[in-house]
Formats: C-alpha cells, sequence, structure tokens
C-alpha cells in the first residue's frame, strides 16, 4: 500500500484528520496517514463482530502485528504496518505507546457506560489523545506540544460523541456519563425511547463546553511549528463542529466553503 493508498483509505474512514495530515510536511505523510487508518480500523472493530470474544481476537492480532513491526520482521502482508515499522526503526514511535492505543480501543467491546465525566475523559485521553500524541511523536514534537495534541483528541472525541449520539441510539447505545444523565433527570431507557429530548441537548452542551475547555487549554501553548500541526489542526475543525451543534444539532454537519481556509489559516499563523 503506498501513500497514494493510504491517503485514499483514511479519507475514507477519517475524513478531517487526513485532511489535517496533508497540510503536513510530505516525509511525515506515510507514518501520520498510517497512525489515522489505524486508529480507525481499531475503533470500527466493536461495530464488525457479534461478539467480544471474535474482537478480543481482532485487536490481539493487532497487537502480534505491532509487536511483530516493531521487532524488524517483515510486515509485507499487512501494508498499514510498513510506514509504523519505520517508524519503529528510526524512533519516532513507541512501540509501548501505540500497543496502549490497541488496548484502548479493545475496552469499548464492554460496551460500560462510563460512571462520570472523569471516566469518560480518562478514556478518550487513552484512545484519541494518545493517536494525536502519537502523531506529534512522528512529526518530532517537543513535550508541550505532544500535550497539546492530547488535549486536542480528546476535545475532538467529546465533539465526535456529540455529532454520533443519533447512531449510536440506533444501536441501542447511549454512551454518556452516568452523572450528566442523573444530574439531567433522565436515564439511558428515556433517551432511547426519545422521551427526552430537552435533557440529551443540555447534556450534549455540557459535553460541548467541556469539549471547547480542552480545545481552549491546547491553543494556550501557540504558535506552534508547523511541522506538528497536522496533530493539532484538528481543534479548528472540533471547534466549527462544536458551534454549529449548539445552534443546529438536528442539521447534519458537512464540511463548508470556509473549512479548508479556516486550516491554512491556522497553519499560516501556527495557531489552533
Amino acid at each position: 500500500m503506498d501513500t497514494t493508498d493510504l491517503l485514499a483509505e483514511a479519507r475514507a474512514l477519517d475524513p478531517d484528520r487526513t485532511l489535517c495530515v496533508m497540510l503536513g510536511q510530505p516525509a511525515d505523510r506515510p507514518l501520520l496517514l498510517a497512525l489515522v487508518l489505524l486508529n480507525a480500523e481499531l475503533a470500527r472493530i466493536p461495530e464488525l463482530v457479534s461478539e467480544p470474544l471474535a474482537g478480543r481476537i481482532r485487536y490481539q492480532w493487532w497487537l502480534d502485528s505491532i509487536a511483530a513491526a516493531a521487532g524488524g520482521d517483515r510486515v509485507d502482508r499487512v501494508p498499514l504496518l510498513a510506514p509504523l515499522a519505520a517508524g519503529f526503526a528510526d524512533g519516532r514511535l513507541d512501540a509501548v505507546a501505540v500497543e496502549a492505543l490497541v488496548m484502548a480501543r479493545e475496552s469499548e467491546l464492554d460496551r460500560l457506560q462510563p460512571e462520570n465525566l472523569e471516566a469518560l475523559e480518562a478514556y478518550l485521553a487513552a484512545s484519541v489523545g494518545e493517536l494525536h500524541r502519537l502523531m506529534a511523536r512522528a512529526c518530532e514534537g517537543s513535550a508541550g506540544e505532544i500535550e497539546a495534541a492530547g488535549e486536542v483528541g480528546v476535545g475532538c472525541a467529546l465533539v465526535g460523541l456529540v455529532r454520533a449520539l443519533g447512531q449510536e441510539r440506533a444501536r441501542t447505545r447511549v454512551p454518556l456519563p452516568a452523572d450528566l444523565l442523573e444530574e439531567a433527570g433522565v436515564g439511558v431507557d428515556d433517551i432511547m425511547a426519545g422521551r427526552a429530548a430537552e435533557a440529551l441537548d443540555r447534556t450534549s452542551a455540557r459535553l460541548l463546553e467541556r469539549a471547547e475547555v480542552r480545545l481552549a487549554q491546547a491553543a494556550t501553548r501557540a504558535p506552534f511549528r508547523r511541522r506538528v500541526l497536522p496533530a493539532l489542526l484538528p481543534a479548528r475543525l472540533a471547534r466549527r463542529q462544536a458551534r454549529r451543534l449548539r445552534h443546529a444539532p438536528a442539521i447534519p454537519l458537512s464540511r463548508d466553503a470556509w473549512t479548508v481556509p479556516d486550516l491554512i489559516w491556522g497553519w499560516l499563523r501556527r495557531r489552533i
């Protein structure tokens, strides 16, 4: 799988992060695309299997394949692992961190409702936050840039959770913190039955507020080096999506004419 194939696959599964990757340095793109694609493949496993055991087998396969790539074994049979193997070889990737991403994603098989917002953010930091930290490390980011990338990952994931609530309900699942639902005076059954639209809107607003706090915390570290911006620029997309979700939650989100110019403006100013 060459860079063109990686780009096509990543764009299909995660168009927002892929768009940001394309503003990165050409030499960094294969590794960044491989990380984006790996995360997307891991994230969709729970929806592709009918029982947890089948999912755990798939996650173990990825763990074994990553270990092989990190150990210098041939990975020709798993094309997306080739850029990861190169990252392990030149020191830009740490196998333990990539394996931690796999294990964090595997916990999604249990489909447990988070007890509180803190538990939800801890999971998001270990999964999406870790993806963004890996991307920043792949671009040889500083400690501050890597930390900011983790904040961006959590903020983006919170916005993504609100965006996906309709799809999650269709899967008979409401992955919202139990304490926020209790505070809103509703239960999962009420949400599934469509009896709690206003309470769900209030809960979603709380998540969007928290997302904006995380993104703002990351932005305070600007200006960033342009090389690291592929791991950080998704914050600009998430912030725009949060505003639209707050004002028109029923309207499907899509990129508008200002999406790409806004990303380029952020890249030029080295800010998110």
